[in-house]
């Protein structure tokens, strides 16, 4: 809105503008027979009137890669508080169905990464399916199957990201933790899901200084016997080798 005047349009979209959500109606009018007005108050009260209908509809609609479909939507006979099982029998890959577009929009944008002192840096979907290969296959190679627990004591960064989606394409647990969270802190949450790999970084920059990680790091390895691999990336400065040695794992 206009600073001068508060009640001044900015931006009204063309009458003729198609949208996801006139695309969804469509298929919902044409599977259902149904005659929804294309208005979002119409659609939203469907979807909570007849949420079970509605989601399968979005699940088929989407795309959604599956190894096995779903038996059961939803048991709209149980309420929120019994906690129903949505999708009973389905059996997907999450870092699948996100990397999917590598195939159809390779040099489309998966992500834009920056931190303090760092341009921003554009990662596409080709790009970002590549290192998350990598990554998957070095985890293969530390034994990481599924349901094997993977945690990063790692900044919110693109490696975060490539190490997750390699993580649970292998059918892994992902968990992570942020470096300003003191060694307790990091017990705490890590010791109750007993991790067999850790990645982590050299170090974080916060208020135009580097603070190197990892004392810290070797602080939280020796309160996880359970950690077999610690997989340390080069964050803020990559071309310095790090003394590693006293991490009483193989790295």
């Amino acid at each position: 809105m206009s600073s001068s005047n508060s009640d001044e349009l900015l931006w009204k979209p063309p009458a003729d503008l198609r949208t996801n959500m006139d695309a969804f109606i469509d298929f919902v009018n044409t599977k259902r027979s149904m005659s929804l007005d294309g208005s979002y108050k119409q659609l939203y009260e469907w979807s909570i009137n007849k949420y079970a209908e509605f989601w399968e509809d979005f699940y088929n609609y989407s795309g959604i890669v599956t190894s096995q479909t779903f038996n059961k939507v939803v048991d709209t006979s149980k309420g929120v508080k019994d906690v129903p099982e949505w999708f009973s029998g389905a059996r997907l890959n999450f870092a699948e169905n996100l990397l999917r577009f590598a195939e159809k929009y390779p040099d489309r944008p998966a992500m834009f990464t920056t931190g303090e002192g760092q341009e921003i840096r554009k990662i596409t979907f080709s790009e970002l399916k590549c290192r998350v290969s990598l990554i998957a296959t070095a985890l293969k190679s530390c034994g990481v199957e599924k349901g094997d627990k993977v945690v990063g004591y790692i900044p919110n960064c693109a490696l975060a990201v490539e190490a997750m989606l390699a993580s649970v394409s292998l059918g892994a647990i992902w968990s992570s933790a942020s470096p300003d969270f003191g060694v307790t802190g990091v017990l705490d949450r890590f010791s109750q899901i007993k991790p067999k790999v850790m990645f982590s970084v050299d170090g974080v920059r916060y208020n135009n200084k580097i603070h190197m990680h990892v004392d810290r790091l070797k602080q939280v390895v020796d309160g996880l016997p359970e950690v077999e691999r610690v997989i340390v990336m080069g964050y803020v400065r990559p071309e310095i080798e790090l003394d590693l040695s006293g991490i009483k794992v193989s790295y």
